[in-house]
């Protein structure tokens, strides 16, 4: 698979698009008939997805049945022979590529023309911009970035795995050490240096690797929920605080989360 990666590397400390590699390299080395791939190039870049493509085609070759499940519709299109379009867990409908378009597909998974889904949207001429970075550099990856969000509005940012995507969240997140610039939120210049102050400044991350990084695996929704959020509840060991999910049909005392608060500083 002309996979760079250390056989002595830990799992642990590879990137989400390694481990993705190392899985698919396993399902291969045990010779199978059938393989099925469930959307092995989510983390994956350009060049890794080209060479998982090139693998594909060399099973496919030597007569390997593949089953490549994915909602990228260049992909379907590129290395697919047929495609099935599922919807609420049915099958809806079948083709040949060669018989199809995007276009097609797409209004087969949504169930209706592609306009209705995604109305024209509002210009943003006359929008605030609720955040401008400028010149925010570390010591990794970032150089000089400079960028600004207005509101009500969606900024894309792409790369390549390695490009500093990542990082910038980060960054911008109060998460990562030693770096300059200049960060405004809704035209006041602020200092992030920890995720506490980001959040206490209106600022949430949904990280790359949620897993590990965004959520306590071995605790509830509840707890999850309110984590981000504990200065928020709590103002003494005798608060009676009440969590309360928004259809108010489970809750947890004040209690049990400063028990769990004082069991997570001492793991």
């Amino acid at each position: 698979m002309d996979i760079d990666i250390s056989t002595k590397r830990l799992v642990s400390d590879l990137t989400l698009a390694e481990k993705q590699m190392v899985l698919i390299a396993k399902a291969v080395s045990i010779k199978c008939s059938i393989l099925i791939l469930d959307e092995p190039t989510a983390p994956l870049s350009h060049a890794e997805t080209s060479k998982l493509f090139s693998m594909i085609d060399r099973l496919k070759q030597n007569g390997t049945g593949i089953v490549f499940i994915s909602h990228r519709m260049p992909e379907i299109f590129t290395i697919c022979d047929e495609l099935t379009v599922m919807q609420n867990g049915t099958d809806v409908a079948a083709h040949l590529v060669k018989d199809t378009n995007p276009q097609q597909v797409i209004e087969e998974m949504l169930g209706a023309p592609l306009e209705e889904q995604f109305p024209s949207r509002r210009p943003l001429k006359d929008a605030p911009i609720v955040l401008e970075v400028k010149e925010l550099n570390d010591q990794h990856k970032l150089n000089n970035i400079h960028f600004y969000v207005k509101k009500g509005e969606i900024l894309g940012i792409a790369g390549l795995v390695g490009a500093g995507k990542t990082e910038l969240c980060k960054a911008l997140f109060g998460a990562s050490e030693k770096k300059t610039g200049t960060v405004q939120l809704h035209g006041q210049t602020i200092r992030i240096t920890s995720p506490h102050q980001a959040v206490r400044a209106g600022m949430a991350l949904v990280p790359e690797e949620r897993r590990k990084e965004g959520i306590l695996t071995e605790e509830s929704v509840g707890w999850n929920l309110t984590a981000a959020s504990l200065h928020t509840h709590f103002h003494g060991y005798s608060a009676s605080y009440i969590v309360r999910r928004k259809s108010g049909k489970q809750t947890t005392s004040s209690n049990d989360l400063v028990s769990k608060n004082r069991r997570l500083k001492q793991r």
